[in-house]
């Protein structure tokens, strides 16, 4: 349930990120979010050691928009 004063707020949006503008697609702001989570917990594929396939896979997309976002720009 929402408190009144949250409507004034507007919607809710997620981690502020280095690359959350409108032209990110959603997997790459998605995969910021997964990087943040892990940064304070562990999820159910975190390994003892600390790896993680999930963060493996969210930096893969991060650098993969990095490289094709500066081949538009350039």
């Amino acid at each position: 349930m929402t408190r009144p004063d949250d409507a004034a707020e507007g919607p809710r949006r997620l981690a502020v990120t280095p690359e959350r503008r409108l032209d990110t697609p959603l997997l790459v702001a998605l995969s910021w979010a997964i990087i943040d989570y892990h940064l304070a917990y562990t999820c159910a594929r975190c390994r003892p050691y600390g790896w993680c396939p999930r963060v493996v896979v969210a930096r893969a997309r991060i650098r993969a928009w990095r490289r094709v976002r500066e081949q538009w720009r350039s």
